[in-house]
């Protein structure tokens, strides 16, 4: 009798070894699987831009839209502010992960460029018959400035600036693009300045409005645009090319030198490379399509990866641009492939303390668990799917096996819940395996 009661101690000891074994085990999958679905979550990006209504804010707006309704692996939600200056602050604050930023204006230390949004010029016209031929002619005149309060002032003073004028020594009106042929027939103003894309509207319609009736404008130069380019990093040069603007003859009737800023997509530095990545990816792929609906989403230009911009590209944006991205099982492999040895020692060990349990009649599905062990050992060496499947089948078709033998008493419902570790074992084995192998194809999931 003390023999027979030793036995069924040692037994339920060696149970209680084998319940705690897979439970840890269960454990360490959940972890596993946690983690793994953890990197797999889409992520979301506040964006900083405007001011509202602008083509900018529009277009930030209509990325956001698809890239929400489309389940993209990056998701945008748009902050609107009012004035490039308050978009600046609202980054630097952290209030957002990314933001459509000026190049004329201070850049926050911790963005970096992912995209150029687009490019703009400082349009300068005059109406017809104006005297003003060159840029020292503006002391003494009115100067209207197109678009909303202050937004534009530094780029005026900086032209100012070059040719050694007061800012006291012109005038300045703050227009709407709307406003711009009223101001001029009243004489209000002697000279616009606009703002914005070539074929944007500031100054499509800014040239626009000083023209008709047999009236032609007469765009000033800014021939030391280079030199202020370099005193101010935040400009460069620009052209506005002959006959831009159409018209019969064409508009203007040679290529002018005028001054330009950049509009760049940008976001914070410590953003992870492949979200950033990703990021990027998703823009231009939907920029054909988008263009149906936002024209300005043509003017969206891949990052210049060359070094030494005012505002850094984003390690993650240039490994986009040159093809040296890295994905999830580029960065976690080796993470996983241990993971998965891990597991497998740990189901080795359980089939130690069953083979400790189990007496002589039940060697054969020992045999069987050891089977499903080796199984999961060949999971992470496995090069094609098919491969992949036929190792689930046979967990299957062993876990079935193991489900009939308790019926029989050569299995017990301890051993089985090893048996059913040991299968979902297999399977989170085969399932990231799957998973690597798709995403080395390059083919979906």
């Amino acid at each position: 009798m003390e023999n027979t009661g030793a036995s069924v101690n040692r037994a339920r000891r060696q149970r209680l070894i084998v319940a705690g074994i897979g439970f840890c085990t269960l454990i360490l999958l959940a972890i596993a699987t946690a983690g793994f679905f953890y990197y797999q979550q889409p992520a979301r990006l506040r964006i900083a831009v405007g001011p509202p209504g602008s083509n900018d804010e529009q277009l930030v707006t209509g990325i956001a839209h698809r890239l929400n309704a489309n389940g993209a692996s990056v998701r945008l939600a748009v902050v609107t502010v009012e004035t490039p200056a308050e978009v600046a602050k609202a980054f630097e604050r952290g209030d957002a992960d990314a933001a459509v930023l000026r190049s004329d204006f201070p850049a926050p230390q911790a963005a970096r460029s992912v995209a150029l949004f687009h490019r703009n010029v400082v349009l300068l016209a005059t109406p017809s018959g104006s005297k003003i031929k060159s840029i020292p002619d503006l002391a003494g005149k009115t100067i209207g400035v197109v678009g909303r309060p202050g937004i534009n002032d530094g780029i005026l003073e900086a032209i100012l600036r070059q040719y050694a004028i007061p800012a006291s020594a012109v005038r300045t009106l703050t227009l709407r693009s709307t406003e711009i042929g009223q101001a001029v027939q009243g004489k209000q103003v002697d000279i616009v300045l606009a703002v914005g894309p070539l074929n944007g509207r500031a100054v499509t319609e800014t040239v626009a409005a000083l023209t008709g009736n047999r009236r032609r404008p007469t765009f000033l130069e800014i021939p030391d645009a280079t030199a202020i380019a370099a005193r101010l990093p935040g400009f460069e040069t620009s052209e506005i090319i002959a006959g831009m603007f159409g018209g019969n003859p064409p508009q203007p009737a040679a290529t002018i030198t005028t001054l330009g800023f950049r509009h760049h997509l940008v976001v914070r530095q410590d953003l992870r490379d492949g979200i950033v990545g990703e990021f990027v990816r998703l823009i231009f792929d939907m920029r054909p399509s988008l263009m149906l609906d936002f024209p300005a989403a043509d003017r969206i230009e891949a990052l210049d990866t060359e070094k030494g911009g005012k505002i850094p590209g984003h390690p993650g944006a240039i490994a986009y641009y040159d093809g040296s991205e890295r994905t999830f099982f580029d960065i976690y492999g080796d993470q996983i492939y241990f993971a998965i040895i891990a597991l497998s020692i740990v189901g080795s060990t359980i089939g130690w303390v069953i083979r400790l349990a189990l007496p002589a009649k039940r060697k054969s599905s020992l045999r069987q668990f050891e089977l499903l062990m080796a199984l999961s050992r060949m999971a992470p060496h496995a090069t094609t799917i098919e491969h992949l499947n036929d190792l689930d089948l046979q967990a299957e078709a062993i876990y079935a096996n193991a489900l009939q033998q308790t019926e029989s008493g050569s299995v017990d419902e301890a051993q089985l819940m090893v048996f059913s570790l040991a299968v979902e074992n297999l399977r989170q084995a085969t399932a990231l395996r799957r998973t690597n192998l798709s995403a080395l194809a390059g083919v979906p999931r």
